[in-house]
C-alpha cells in the first residue's frame, strides 16, 4: 500500500456523508477494502458503522474530514455492482444512498449503537445532595460500573427516566457513553467425534465389547451415536442426549471416547432435488413462447410473458432457470406476496432442493444475513425467491430474473424511503448486470403493456390454458334486484348460494373474495347516524370479532364497543358493512358441517402462516377459502370448480387513477381461480351496476380491449404511463403548519414547473393519519431525458422549506411513480 494518506468515500444510513471525507489512520490501510463496514466517530460520544465505497489518495475539496477507527470485516459484504445500483435508485427515487443501504442491508449486518450510564470522573460520592431515586442509581453505578436506561428504569420503578438522567448528568454522577454491538450471531452448536485413537475398527470393536457387558447404557450411546450419524463422521451432542440422556454421553467424554468440541453451522435448510426438469413437457403453445423468450434475451430486450390464468408461465420460468444454471449463473426469481412465496418454494424445491433460496422479511434477521453472505460468495448456480427486497441481493453472476405477477401493486414500496418499485428496479438490476429478465402476468400493467407496444419490450403471448382446462365461465349477478326481492341469503346472491352447494355436494372447492378484513367495516347509531372514528387518524373503526374490539387499520388503535351512543345516549348501534370475518361466520351457517378457512392479514400473520392455510385447502380439509386479495394471486388449486367476488362495486369506487386498472385486474386474477384441470369452472361477480363497463370486458376476458380503453384516457388526462408522477407528502401535528407549507411549497414549485402540472396542495382522502395532518402535492412530468436534473432541483426546495424555522418539525417525503 502506498505510504501517501489514503481517503474513502463512506455510505451511511442518514444523510451526513454528504459533508464529510473520511481518512485511513496507518495501522488500518492493509484492512480497507471497498464494500466493507467501518465505525466513523462524530464528537467523543456518537459514533456510527458505514460500508466503504471508494478509497483515493488526496482528499476532497472544502470537505470536513473524519477519522475511521475501525473496520468490522475481514472480506467485503456489498459489491461494486450493487454500488452503482443504489446510485440509480437514489437518483431516480429522490432519497440518499444512504437510506437505499438502509434498506439494503439486513438488520443483522446493521451495527447497533446502545447508550450505556458510567461512574463520572468528578464523581465524589456526595450522596447528600441526591433526592432518593438518584440515590439508588448512584448506588447502583457504583455497584455495576455501567447502567442501560432499562436498568435505571427498573432500579427507579419508572417508564420515564429522562429527566432523572439528565439530572444526574448535570450533577456529574453518570457519564454517557456508547458503545456498538454486532447484530448477527452465528448458530454455534456442540458437536462429538470420536478419538482417533477409536477410528480403528480392531480397538473399536474391543470397545463395544467390553461397553455391552459393563457399561450398557454407554453401549447404547454408541450404538445412536453410529445411527445418527449416518455414515458422518460427528454427531450434535444434543440429538445424542435426547436418546440416551446426559450420563452416558459425559462418561464417553471423560473417558475420551468422545472429543467434544463447538462448531458454527448455517440456519438454512437443507433439501433434496426430488424431481427431473427433463419430466416437464410443454405444450406447443408454451414451446413457441419459450423459443420467443429466449430470441427476445438475444436482442436484449425486456422480454413481457402475457399468459392467461393456468397457461402455464412457471414451467416455462422452470426451464429458463434451468438455462441460466447451465451457465453457471445466478436467477431471482421475484413474488409480489410473502403469502405466495411459500406455495411457490413448494412446487419449485422438488427441482431445485438446495439450490433454491427463499428471502424475505418473515425471516428473522439471523437467518437473512446467511442467505445474503451466501449469495454474496456463490460460486455455484442458485435461485433466490423473495419479495421485492431481494433486489437488493448481492449477485455475483445474476443471469435471469424474474418478476412473476408483474402488475402487482405490492411490487412499490410505500413508507419509509426508498420508495421503490421493485418492478422497476428489477430491470435496471438486469441492465447493470447484463442479465435477461422476463415479466410475466395474466394482466400486465399499463406501464408494461404500453411499453410492448411502443417495442420497447418484446410482448410473447400464452393464450391458452395447459392441458385440457378452459377459461372458467363469468356471470355478471345483479345483487340489486336480489335485495329488492329479498332473495338474497345472507350476502349471497341465489345464483351463487347454488353454485356453492352444487360444488359442495360434488366434493369440489370454492373461493369467495371480499376485499375488506375484520368483521364489520363501519358501526353506526340508527338513531343519529354516529359512527366510531379513530382518535389518531380521520377514518372510522373496523369491528374484529375474535379480539372484540373496534380497531384503526392505519395506525392500530382499539377500543371496545360501545354499548351506547355517546353522542345520543341511544343503544340501537347497527354493525354495518361486511369483512372476511363476517363472511367467515356467515358461510358457517349457511353451510354447516362444511371446512372453512380466511386468509387474511390477520389469519395469516408469521412466517408459515400462509403456507398452513393453503396445505389445509389443497389437501381438502377446507372446502371454502375466503379472503382478501390474497387468494387472487397465483394460486394453482385442481379442486376449485366455484370463485366468488362478493363485491365487485366497491373494487373500482376509490378516488385514484389507477382504480379502474386495478379493479379489472383483480377480478380477473380472483376469475382465475376457478376450473384449472378438466372440470370447467365458474365465476359469480356480484355487483349493484352490471352495466358498468369493466366488469363487462372481464366477463368477456377483453384485456386487450379494455387496456386500449385505460390508455385512451390516460393520455387525455396526462397520466402514466405518458406522464411521470411525483407526490409530494407533508404532515405535521399541527393542521395549520401543514396547510401553510404546502401552499408556501407549491408555490416554490409552480415559479419553476408549469402551473397545469402542479396539482394541490390538497387533503388525501384520509387527511389525519397517527395525528398528523396531511396535505399533497401531485406533479405531472413529461417523459423526458433531463428529469434527473427537475427532480433534484425538487428535492432541493423541500429541504429548503424544512431548513426553514416554522416548518423544521414537518415530515416531507416524495414518492416517485406514486401507486
Amino acid at each position: 500500500m502506498s505510504k501517501k494518506e489514503l481517503y474513502a468515500d463512506i455510505l451511511l444510513p442518514l444523510p451526513l456523508q454528504q459533508n464529510y471525507t473520511y481518512r485511513i489512520p496507518p495501522d488500518l490501510k492493509d484492512e480497507v477494502e471497498p464494500g466493507k463496514r467501518v465505525i466513523v466517530h462524530f464528537g467523543s460520544r456518537k459514533f456510527y458503522s458505514g460500508i466503504i465505497v471508494k478509497l483515493y489518495e488526496e482528499p476532497k475539496k472544502s470537505i470536513s474530514i473524519k477519522d475511521i477507527t475501525e473496520v468490522l470485516d475481514e472480506s467485503p459484504i456489498a459489491t461494486e455492482k450493487q454500488f452503482e445500483f443504489w446510485k440509480w435508485l437514489a437518483q431516480y427515487y429522490i432519497c440518499s444512498e444512504g437510506e437505499i443501504m438502509n434498506a439494503a442491508l439486513p438488520a443483522g449486518l446493521k451495527m447497533e449503537s446502545k447508550t450505556q450510564y458510567t461512574i463520572h470522573p468528578l464523581f465524589d460520592e456526595d450522596f447528600t445532595r441526591l433526592d432518593d431515586d438518584e440515590y439508588m442509581i448512584a448506588e447502583g453505578i457504583l455497584k455495576n460500573n455501567i447502567l442501560t436506561p432499562g436498568d435505571i428504569q427498573a432500579i427507579s420503578g419508572k417508564r420515564s427516566v429522562q429527566s432523572l438522567i439528565r439530572s444526574l448528568v448535570e450533577k456529574c454522577v453518570i457519564y454517557p457513553q456508547e458503545e456498538i454491538n454486532e447484530k448477527y450471531i452465528p448458530k454455534k452448536r456442540i458437536f462429538l467425534s470420536l478419538n482417533k485413537e477409536y477410528t480403528d475398527k480392531g480397538i473399536m470393536n474391543a470397545l463395544l465389547v467390553k461397553l455391552e457387558k459393563k457399561a450398557p447404557k454407554q453401549y447404547r450411546a454408541m450404538m445412536h451415536f453410529f445411527n445418527l450419524g449416518s455414515g458422518q463422521k460427528e454427531v450434535e451432542k444434543n440429538a445424542l442426549n435426547k436418546e440416551v440422556g446426559n450420563g452416558a454421553t459425559k462418561a464417553l467424554i471423560d473417558k475420551g471416547i468422545f472429543e467434544e468440541y463447538e462448531k458454527t453451522i448455517s440456519r438454512i435448510p437443507v433439501s433434496e432435488e426430488t424431481a427431473s426438469i427433463s419430466d416437464i413437457f410443454l405444450s406447443p403453445e408454451q414451446k413457441n413462447a419459450f423459443e420467443e423468450i429466449k430470441t427476445t434475451f438475444k436482442e436484449e430486450k425486456t422480454a413481457l410473458l402475457w399468459g392467461i390464468t393456468g397457461s402455464g408461465k412457471t414451467e416455462i420460468y422452470i426451464k429458463l432457470i434451468e438455462e441460466c444454471f447451465e451457465q453457471g449463473k445466478q436467477a431471482l426469481y421475484l413474488l409480489p406476496e410473502i403469502a405466495l412465496t411459500g406455495y411457490m418454494v413448494k412446487r419449485l424445491k422438488k427441482y431445485f432442493g438446495s439450490r433454491l433460496l427463499v428471502y424475505h422479511s418473515r425471516f428473522n434477521m439471523h437467518e437473512k444475513v446467511e442467505i445474503w453472505k451466501k449469495v454474496l460468495t456463490a460460486k455455484e448456480p442458485l435461485l433466490i425467491m423473495g419479495a421485492r427486497s431481494s433486489v437488493f441481493l448481492p449477485f455475483p453472476n445474476p443471469g435471469l430474473i424474474i418478476v412473476d405477477e408483474e402488475h402487482d401493486y405490492s411490487y412499490k414500496q410505500q413508507d419509509p424511503a426508498p420508495r421503490y418499485q421493485a418492478r422497476d428496479a428489477a430491470i435496471m438490476l438486469a441492465k447493470f448486470n447484463n442479465a435477461n429478465i422476463i415479466l410475466g402476468s395474466a394482466t400486465p400493467s399499463a406501464e408494461s403493456w404500453h411499453n410492448a407496444k411502443e417495442g420497447n419490450y418484446s410482448l410473447i403471448k400464452l393464450m391458452q390454458r395447459f392441458g385440457d382446462a378452459h377459461l372458467p365461465q363469468v356471470h355478471i349477478v345483479d345483487i340489486k334486484e336480489a335485495t329488492i326481492r329479498k332473495t338474497m341469503r345472507s350476502y349471497l346472491s341465489p345464483q351463487l348460494f347454488g353454485a356453492i352447494q352444487n360444488s359442495l355436494n360434488e366434493h369440489k372447492q370454492i373461493i369467495l373474495f371480499q376485499n375488506r378484513r375484520g368483521y364489520s367495516t363501519w358501526l353506526e347509531c340508527n338513531h343519529c347516524g354516529w359512527t366510531p372514528l379513530c382518535k389518531n387518524c380521520d377514518v372510522s373503526m373496523t369491528y374484529h370479532k375474535k379480539i372484540e374490539l373496534l380497531k384503526c387499520h392505519y395506525c392500530g388503535y382499539t377500543e371496545r364497543v360501545p354499548s351506547e351512543c355517546p353522542k345520543c345516549k341511544n343503544t340501537e348501534i347497527q354493525m354495518k358493512g361486511m369483512g372476511t370475518q363476517k363472511a367467515e361466520d356467515e358461510l358457517g351457517i349457511l353451510f354447516q358441517n362444511t371446512g372453512i378457512a380466511r386468509m387474511d392479514m390477520d389469519s395469516a400473520r408469521g412466517k408459515n402462516a400462509h403456507q398452513a392455510l393453503l396445505d389445509g385447502f389443497d389437501s381438502g380439509k377446507y372446502q371454502i377459502l375466503v379472503g382478501t386479495q390474497m387468494v387472487s394471486k397465483g394460486l394453482d388449486f385442481g379442486r376449485v370448480e366455484v370463485v366468488g367476488i362478493l363485491n365487485g362495486d366497491n373494487l373500482h369506487t376509490f378516488p385514484d387513477f389507477r382504480s379502474h386498472e386495478s379493479a379489472f385486474q383483480l377480478m380477473m386474477q380472483v376469475a382465475g381461480r376457478a376450473g384449472r384441470r378438466k372440470n370447467p369452472g365458474h365465476v359469480f361477480i356480484q355487483v349493484y351496476d352490471k352495466d358498468n363497463p369493466i366488469v363487462k370486458f372481464v366477463e368477456n376476458y377483453d384485456y386487450e380491449g379494455f387496456m386500449e380503453k385505460e390508455l385512451a384516457s390516460r393520455e387525455i388526462y396526462q397520466y402514466p404511463p405518458y406522464y411521470r408522477l411525483l407526490k409530494i407528502i407533508i404532515r405535521h401535528k399541527t393542521k395549520e403548519v401543514s396547510l401553510e407549507a404546502s401552499f408556501q411549497l407549491a408555490k416554490t414549485l409552480k415559479s419553476f414547473i408549469p402551473e397545469r402540472q402542479v396539482m394541490g396542495p390538497v387533503y388525501p382522502v384520509v387527511a389525519r393519519v397517527k395525528n398528523y395532518y396531511i396535505r399533497q402535492i401531485l406533479i405531472k412530468l413529461p417523459r423526458l431525458n433531463h428529469l434527473h436534473k427537475l427532480k433534484k432541483r425538487i428535492y432541493d426546495e423541500t429541504r429548503l422549506l424544512n431548513n426553514k424555522e416554522m416548518f423544521k418539525s414537518c415530515r416531507i417525503s416524495i414518492d416517485v411513480d406514486p401507486h
